[in-house]
């Protein structure tokens, strides 16, 4: 069960759904460059690993 939790069908949709609304109405190009961004910041922060709830927390942190 813990592996179903875990994974990226489950943790897709959360991780979305806490990008800010701003961020995901950029076109295309601007929300890649930034969220591209954010994601190496954070895994240069937090090292090669990063779970999904601290991810989401940073994400929330980092963008608002």
């Amino acid at each position: 069960m813990n592996k179903l939790n875990n994974s990226f069908l489950r943790s897709g949709p959360r991780i979305w759904s806490n990008i800010p609304s701003d961020l995901r109405s950029l076109p295309k190009n601007k929300f890649k460059t930034t969220l591209h961004k954010v994601l190496i910041f954070i895994l240069v922060k937090e090292g090669s690993y990063v779970d999904v709830a601290t991810l989401i927390n940073t994400l929330k942190n980092k963008l608002n």
